[in-house]
């Protein structure tokens, strides 16, 4: 596990002197508004404060490459709309990637939780709504997660990372896709967010 976490530092320490907030930067209104009428929106919570100065990238994957999100820390929250249908996301930390299927409704809100995997990254867990799991809306912590998290936006449309940190990142990403790819077909399931997990709220 130390070796993780000294691999992840280096990693980051690629970047020029910053704080680790300049990642991203607070949104100007902490309020979310409804989904927009022909768009899905996701709601990312990272309500976990383990390694909450480490950022991971969030992003979607389109035929044309992947589309930079936003990174997340510890505490955070990034609203996302985007078309409906089939979608991919993807999270990468720099030294450990998971994605996410998602099959979107438009005008319908989503949550998905970025989860800390011990020594493992940053798991996209489609928070069901229903359910009683841990990852459902019957989890009675799931109110504090959306209420007591900051939302925060990506600072630009690239991820925060300078050119040399990038060959780490594609790297990382061709080992998780590897990883996607082996999963059994109920580790897919587990990993998909439905359309029946909208929700009005």
């Amino acid at each position: 596990m130390m070796r993780f976490v000294l691999c992840v530092l280096s990693l980051f320490a690629f970047v020029a002197p910053v704080g680790a907030r300049d990642f991203v930067k607070k949104s100007a209104t902490q309020s979310v508004a409804l989904p927009e009428p022909d768009k899905a929106q996701l709601i990312f919570l990272r309500p976990s404060s383990l390694f909450g100065g480490m950022y991971t990238m969030l992003s979607e994957v389109t035929p044309e490459g992947d589309r930079f999100i936003s990174a997340i820390g510890g505490k955070d929250k990034v609203v996302y709309s985007t078309a409906p249908g089939r979608k991919m996301f993807v999270s990468n930390d720099g030294m450990r990637v998971h994605f996410m299927d998602a099959d979107l409704e438009a005008g319908r809100r989503y949550y998905v939780l970025v989860r800390p995997v011990y020594g493992n990254g940053y798991q996209l867990r489609p928070i069901r709504r229903d359910g009683g799991s841990d990852y459902s809306m019957d989890n009675p912590d799931f109110i504090n997660w959306v209420r007591q998290s900051r939302r925060v936006e990506a600072l630009g449309s690239e991820p925060p990372m300078p050119a040399r940190a990038l060959p780490q990142l594609a790297k990382a990403r061709e080992l998780g896709w590897a990883s996607w790819l082996a999963k059994t077909p109920a580790e897919h399931a587990e990993l998909t967010l439905e359309r029946a997990d909208a929700v009005d709220r």
